[in-house]
């Protein structure tokens, strides 16, 4: 017998028979085996963000660490969606109403940010879908500058920042100019050689990538790479709102739009791999208005798709 795979039998016969008591031991060594590695992953994050102030990078994982830990995801596991129609408290006071069939959702507010914790079985990951072409534009608007940065370096530091447990981008046409632009970042590559077949293809690319590195992922949020108002407070309060209001969508709302970024619920999965492969996650929202939560993205209706867009834009 090959003897890595001999040493592999004998760990799993072990763990196979181990008392409560060895077991007990195994889970806390685990515990602190992932906090550690949360840990580093953060450290790394800070690092390519805030490099420039390390006071600010110290403090920052000092209050990373004393923060009170969020309740994970895996509470929400097997709860059904109820109380239609009846209003919730929030913890600011006001009030957020489920909506019923066909209307449009009420807004949370800004709750306070807090971080899913990795380990539980209620991972969160955020897809950036940066695979388009780009052929209103005329060249990548991956690669157009904002305030100094590419457009999809900006994007994924805005994912980064939310401090999901997991961020991975779709690249498709231009690829390698867009690879080496998020090299050292962090985050996970998946590459969609079907890109041409339109966003879906992307997103459910994005997906399964997600799925095969962390099946225990509870929620994604869907983002675009176009819309150069993003940023990470958005995409935690997204997060936040799905932990206290338990929708299984929480998506943006901009000039009467209910759209991306958008957090889906894993019951939800499903339906995004039955989408067409051009159809955008926009179309889940839209069959299902009444299991929506929304989130005012001011100036999330700003996209850039076209020359007169950016001109437009950078004009301002």
């Amino acid at each position: 017998m090959n003897p890595s795979r001999y040493i592999t039998e004998l760990a799993r016969d072990l763990r196979r028979n181990q008392i409560p008591s060895e077991n007990l031991l195994w889970e806390k060594l685990r515990s602190w085996k992932l906090k550690l590695r949360e840990l580093v992953l953060r450290v790394l994050r800070f690092k390519n963000e805030e490099l420039d102030d390390i006071e600010s990078v110290l403090e920052t994982i000092g209050r990373s660490l004393t923060h009170p830990p969020a309740p994970c995801l895996q509470s929400r596991e097997g709860e059904t969606v109820k109380r239609k129609g009846e209003n919730l408290q929030s913890r600011e006071g006001g009030t957020v109403q489920r909506t019923d069939k066909g209307a449009h959702p009420r807004t949370l507010g800004e709750p306070p940010l807090y971080k899913v914790e990795r380990g539980t079985g209620g991972e969160s990951g955020i897809i950036l879908l940066g695979a388009g072409s780009s052929s209103r534009m005329g060249q990548s608007k991956q690669l157009l500058l904002v305030e100094g940065e590419p457009l999809l370096l900006r994007s994924a530091k805005a994912a980064l920042g939310a401090r999901a447990n997991y961020v991975v981008a779709v690249l498709g046409a231009n690829e390698a100019p867009h690879r080496k632009l998020l090299k050292g970042l962090g985050l996970e590559i998946a590459s969609n050689p079907d890109w041409p077949k339109g966003m879906g293809s992307s997103l459910k690319a994005g997906l399964r990538h997600l799925l095969a590195i962390a099946p225990g992922t509870s929620a994604v949020i869907v983002m675009v790479c176009d819309q150069p108002n993003i940023h990470a407070h958005h995409l935690k309060t997204l997060l936040d709102n799905f932990l206290k209001m338990k929708y299984p969508i929480v998506a943006s709302r901009y000039s009467g739009i209910i759209g991306v970024p958008a957090l889906f619920d894993k019951s939800l999965f499903p339906a995004i791999f039955k989408l067409e492969d051009d159809q955008g996650a926009k179309m889940i929202i839209k069959q299902h208005p009444e299991l929506v939560s929304a989130v005012d993205f001011p100036g999330g209706e700003i996209d850039l798709d076209t020359p007169e867009d950016y001109k437009t834009f950078t004009n301002k």
